[in-house]
């Protein structure tokens, strides 16, 4: 059968009910339908998913593979996702550990346009560590969020993004906010030859998404950032496989955290953080790191930065953006765990240098690459 296969960890009794749930979850993510109902010998043959294998790994929990025809997918992200891990998502007890997609499915969606390689090329940073930081609080006027970007560029940033929390608020609507921000970091781009890139946050409904996005592109935004638990993975997709609005697109986590941190349910953190945003077509992946305020271990950390970078035939590499509680006394430590191909996202951890931001930012720079 051409396609794809889907691992799932299964919690059952024994290897008998893991077999029948992993018959129940090739049955519910494709077909959805009991055998006396189906008209057609076809769609039994072809179309119902492929229970491969099961096997035991634990007390408890067990491993099953599943192959699914590519036919049943089409040419959408948003079917693939349904299939990989739709109605299964209800059931309690199992989750999406690995995925494997042969090239010749992948040819039907975008990926990332720019990927690691390309992300690197845009703020000409080649080498080293790259450096995030994060404009904040929600509530300042457009004005002062400039200022704060202006001097993040001054002191050496690579991207510069808005809080994931900034939308069309009153005191700092989406255009006023783009374009003074923009303006600024061009501003400071051109006195100190740098090549920061500023990515909005794409927080708002759908019907609005493609204008905010054009209006970004004419303000002279140079990348986006987009929570794909508010504005549905596909957004990323659509962005990705658009020339006129090419951009580096980061991906944030906002609204799915429960996902990937469920111990039965959901999907592995990889799959989530690394596999998911490729797949759809980001270029950089924010997910929390050990040491901030999420509680994230270092092995989980280090295995999520492996798959957005490591070539598994899933697209190009992204880099991953390890945050969340970071600090300038961690720095050192965060670059020995994560290397160089890393975005290191200071939110907090920059602004609180207030009045001295730009020489706060090349501290953080220093503390990165010493």
């Amino acid at each position: 059968m051409q396609g794809f296969t889907a691992t799932y960890q299964i919690q059952a009794l024994s290897l008998e009910d893991a077999k029948n749930w992993a018959a129940s979850v090739a049955r519910e993510e494709t077909i959805e339908c009991i055998d006396e109902a189906v008209p057609h010998a076809f769609i039994l043959n072809e179309l119902l998913g492929k229970v491969l294998s099961v096997s035991e790994r634990g007390p408890s929990v067990y491993q099953a593979e599943i192959g699914y025809n590519r036919e049943i997918v089409g040419d959408e992200i948003p079917q693939l996702l349904n299939v990989l891990y739709g109605n299964s998502s209800m059931h309690v007890g199992v989750k999406l550990v690995d995925i494997r997609i042969p090239e010749d499915t992948l040819k039907a969606f975008p990926g990332p346009r720019y990927g690691a390689r390309g992300v690197r090329e845009q703020t000409k940073r080649y080498t080293g560590p790259l450096l995030c930081t994060v404009l904040k609080p929600v509530g300042l006027t457009p004005k002062e969020l400039a200022e704060l970007a202006y001097q993040c560029v001054l002191g050496g940033v690579d991207l510069i993004k808005d809080d994931h929390s900034f939308a069309m608020q009153k005191w700092a609507p989406f255009e006023k906010r783009v374009e003074t921000i923009a303006a600024a970091v061009a501003m400071a781009n051109a006195e100190t030859g740098n090549s920061t890139l500023y990515a909005p946050s794409m927080n708002c409904s759908l019907d609005k998404f493609e204008e905010r996005a054009r209006f970004a592109v004419q303000a002279g935004a140079g990348a986006y950032l987009v929570m794909p638990g508010l504005t549905g993975w596909d957004s990323i997709r659509f962005l990705a496989s658009s020339k006129e609005l090419s951009r580096p697109i980061m991906c944030h986590p906002s609204g799915l955290g429960s996902i990937p941190n469920a111990n039965a349910n959901g999907l592995s953190p990889s799959i989530f953080y690394a596999v998911y945003p490729r797949l759809v077509g980001a270029d950089v992946s924010i997910y929390p790191s050990f040491g901030g305020r999420y509680g994230f271990s270092k092995e989980l950390c280090a295995h999520v930065a492996d798959d957005c970078r490591t070539p598994n035939g899933l697209f190009q590499p992204i880099l991953p953006a390890p945050g969340g509680g970071m600090s300038i006394e961690l720095a050192g430590l965060l670059r020995e765990m994560y290397g160089d191909d890393t975005v290191f996202l200071f939110g907090g951890g920059a602004m609180r240098y207030k009045d001295r931001i730009a020489s706060g930012v090349k501290e953080l720079r220093a503390a990165l690459t010493q």
